[in-house]
């Protein structure tokens, strides 16, 4: 997501100031830092209040008590413009967040949809249900609204976004992660997109992390609906 304004938003804590932060953004290990460099920064105010809810801080897009949404200018320069995969995640969440009043209404299918990509869109609505009705293995709560919307987009437009990072798996993979209908089809490009330096090393930590805790909703999804035990 690119910036609002040329603004970044991160988690403070009101009483001493520091920010929240966990190493992969997946709400697994959130710490409060005091240096606001080292906190967690993202492109918009919902998204900073979405990883509050993955590292068990907020509930159903609030803030718990104490909590504040802190911004300040833009860090990388070069990201303030919008590029047009940008543009195009971003019209996908605010058409989706718009027809979000149960999980049917969601998903559109698009225009040159063949019987493969039929298939896929019905995996994305299953999931979508799924996403949003399913705990968090952290907080014990299903995710909120713009929380799934933004894993939605992500794993919809996958290899865009693994272009965007950097990462060579991009001309790898299908379009869409929603193209794997199986555990056992899906966890080879999990674990070879977990284990990709490139990806890693190269991106922009906000697509980066988002895509990352996408795909790990996605293969826990899958491994339920396989009845695939994953301990």
């Amino acid at each position: 997501m690119t910036a609002e304004n040329g603004i970044e938003f991160a988690i403070r804590r009101v009483k001493d100031g520091f920010f929240l932060y966990d190493d992969n953004l997946d709400g697994a290990r959130p710490e409060w830092v005091s240096l606001a460099d080292n906190a967690a920064w993202f492109g918009t105010a919902e998204e900073a209040v979405a990883f509050a809810e993955l590292a068990g801080f907020a509930d159903d897009g609030e803030l718990d008590n104490g909590l504040e949404v802190a911004d300040r200018p833009w860090v990388w320069e070069e990201d303030i413009e919008p590029d047009e995969v940008d543009l195009e995640l971003d019209r996908e969440e605010a058409k989706a967040a718009k027809r979000i009043t149960h999980a049917e209404t969601v998903a559109e299918t698009p225009s040159d949809s063949a019987p493969a990509v039929a298939d896929s869109d019905a995996l994305r609505k299953e999931f979508l249900g799924w996403a949003l009705q399913t705990p968090s293995l952290h907080t014990g709560k299903p995710l909120s609204e713009i929380t799934v919307v933004t894993q939605v987009s992500h794993l919809r437009h996958m290899s865009k976004v693994l272009a965007k990072t950097g990462s060579t798996l991009a001309d790898k993979v299908q379009p869409t992660a929603f193209d794997y209908d199986s555990y056992e089809r899906f966890k080879p490009v999990y674990d070879a997109i977990m284990a990709d330096p490139e990806f890693i090393k190269n991106s922009r930590r906000v697509n980066r992390n988002y895509l990352r805790t996408a795909i790990q909703y996605y293969l826990r999804f899958l491994a339920q609906r396989d009845g695939v035990n994953q301990e």
